[in-house]
């Protein structure tokens, strides 16, 4: 994650998430899995959607503008999803001063046609086919 700081404003950019390459161990409500984001997907996801958001710690209570208002760009590419996005609000712009932006995070919605979930050296590895 870049992060340039301007007078009223904070420019972020970088590499959201990668594809082909399993993530370090994540924890979720389900327990501790390790994750995969298949070639496509998020090309797949962003062509589908025509206003995604960027939220703050995921709280829609806290967003901070989207591809349809223009400050937010996503493409993925050979490496994985990257993002820019030109943030105004006071708290992201403090928090960027004091050096507590640390990385960035992704949610979707989309319905499961596929579910996999295998066991590899005591960690669960999940599959989700998502359309």
């Amino acid at each position: 994650m870049h992060i340039r700081l301007q007078k009223d404003h904070v420019e972020i950019s970088g590499y959201v998430n990668t594809v082909e390459r399993e993530s370090r161990p994540l924890w979720s409500r389900m327990g501790h899995f390790i994750e995969k984001i298949y070639k496509g997907a998020f090309k797949s996801a962003i062509s589908r959607n025509d206003d995604v958001h960027i939220l703050l710690n995921h709280d829609w209570h806290r967003d901070l503008g989207s591809t349809k208002q223009g400050n937010l760009e996503l493409t993925e590419d050979s490496i994985g999803l990257h993002a820019r996005a030109t943030i105004s609000d006071e708290e992201v712009v403090q928090k960027a001063r004091n050096g507590d932006l640390i990385g960035w995070s992704f949610g979707f919605n989309g319905v499961p046609v596929g579910f996999e979930k295998r066991v590899i050296d005591g960690m669960e590895r999940w599959k989700f086919v998502i359309v």
